[in-house]
């Protein structure tokens, strides 16, 4: 029949619209592909043609923001790619509803269990087409289940298959993000930055903004886990040079992170507001519920306290209930600092913030010197084990500025001692390792607080 040679014309002419940017015409000549399928195909004809179909235009859905068509199509018709011949597009769709599941849905034990199953059908047929995106999606989820070790087995697999594919280029940036946070999440600085730095230079190379904007969000998160004011600077690189919503609104997580670090609530406030906007309409819970603790933390600075305060708690209930383990943890470091710089004063609000929020004054301020030592100091010792090792940094940082304020300076300089030694020396001059050290070196070398360091603390990422 005339169809099938149509539609393979129209995919074709999708794909180098894609390759362009075009991501409304390629949509526009999958739509017209999806129509003639549905209308005109034979009952036969139809189901091996709308396989391949789909699983293209799920990509194209997945950059040009429409989301929740692209999961709804893949519903639709499941009974249909459960029916085709050929087991690589039951894999494909799957590894795509596994990440709906996994991260936009926020599900992640049943996001795995799809994925398990996209993994099995690859390596059952050896098709490098399944197993790059299922693996890719893989190592995304187990990142934000806090399984760092297996998120980078994933995604250094992927490397493997990425000479049999025609085109290699979405799969190689996306597992590379997928290590770069995996190495973050296991407090591998150094390797990190080296895997975004080198994402920036494949972008460059291919002209690919996505692969430049993903590097910039690797490199942000590394630097607001090590306490670098540049942070939000790369942050908002990552935004500005993504071209796709849903690339912007991953570097937006690591923007609102850092304006919330520098304290600049009017910038934070407003990035956070698109990011749920946009989150919001494509379907994208998962990377709500990212930020979630940080808005919490946001709304602490801007003087709702108890609000706030329950707002974080509340995220990080639902991360953990979630299975998004290593945002979880995340939550738990903002929730302690947030009580360790209203004890340092890097932390303050209005007198009138204050009266309104009695109950925040009773349950956390008054009792904030001792309860935030505890949380700081369990937290250093439970994060390897649940999902959050990278973040002992980050938690150490607070430790040691908590002690010396306190006046405690043997403890600041063991916690920073040890903390030195868990880091390591850094691999070159662009480590983000080189500003924690000097942070650190910063803070114990003086007898006392001062002013100096207070200003200096107070660049530093309140939510941390």
């Amino acid at each position: 029949g005339v169809v099938a040679p149509a539609v393979h014309h129209l995919q074709v002419s999708s794909r180098r619209a894609l390759d362009r940017y075009a991501v409304d015409e390629a949509d526009q000549h999958l739509e017209v592909a999806y129509s003639m399928i549905c209308d005109l195909s034979p009952p036969a004809e139809r189901v091996e043609l709308l396989g391949p179909l789909l699983v293209r235009w799920v990509l194209v859905h997945y950059y040009r923001g429409t989301w929740r068509r692209a999961t709804d199509l893949l519903e639709t018709h499941a009974a249909e790619i459960d029916a085709a011949s050929d087991p690589s597009l039951r894999g494909l769709a799957l590894a795509w509803r596994g990440f709906a599941e996994g991260i936009a849905h926020a599900d992640v034990p049943r996001g795995l269990e799809l994925l398990e199953e996209a993994v099995r059908i690859g390596r059952l047929v050896d098709d490098p087409e399944v197993l790059a995106h299922a693996l890719t999606w893989r190592a995304w989820t187990r990142f934000f289940a806090g399984h760092h070790e297996d998120a980078l087995a994933d995604g250094l697999e992927v490397e493997r298959h990425l000479s049999r594919l025609d085109d290699d280029l979405y799969p190689r940036i996306k597992s590379a993000g997928a290590v770069g946070l995996a190495l973050l999440g296991l407090g591998r600085f150094g390797e990190a930055a080296a895997t975004g730095r080198s994402l920036i230079d494949i972008g460059t190379t291919r002209g690919s903004s996505r692969a430049v904007s993903m590097g910039y969000a690797v490199l942000a998160l590394g630097a607001t886990m090590c306490a670098d004011p540049d942070a939000t600077r790369l942050g908002m690189l990552g935004v500005e040079s993504a071209a796709d919503p849903i690339y912007r609104d991953f570097a937006r997580i690591m923007a609102v992170q850092s304006l919330v670090a520098d304290g600049d609530l009017e910038r934070a406030r407003a990035e956070h507001d698109l990011l749920v906007a946009s989150c919001t309409e494509l379907g994208l819970d998962g990377i709500i519920l990212a930020v979630a603790s940080a808005a919490g933390v946001l709304a602490v600075l801007e003087g709702s306290l108890t609000e706030g305060m329950a707002a974080v708690d509340d995220a990080i209930d639902r991360c953990e209930r979630s299975g998004f383990r290593f945002v979880a943890c995340l939550g738990r470091v903002h929730r302690s600092a947030v009580r360790t710089r209203s004890v340092t004063g890097e932390a303050t609000v209005s007198v009138a913030s204050i009266a309104r929020n009695p109950r925040f004054v009773l349950e956390h301020a008054v009792p904030a010197r001792r309860r935030a030592r505890a949380e700081l100091e369990a937290l250093l010792d439970e994060l390897p084990h649940d999902g959050g090792a990278g973040l002992r940094a980050m938690t150490a940082l607070e430790l040691v500025k908590l002690h010396h304020h306190t006046g405690d300076l043997a403890a600041a300089r063991a916690v920073a001692a040890d903390l030195a030694a868990e880091v390591g020396p850094p691999a070159d001059d662009q480590d983000p390792v080189v500003v924690l050290r000097r942070a650190v070196d910063e803070i114990v070398g003086r007898a006392r607080p001062d002013s100096a360091l207070t200003r200096l603390a107070r660049r530093r990422l309140p939510s941390r």
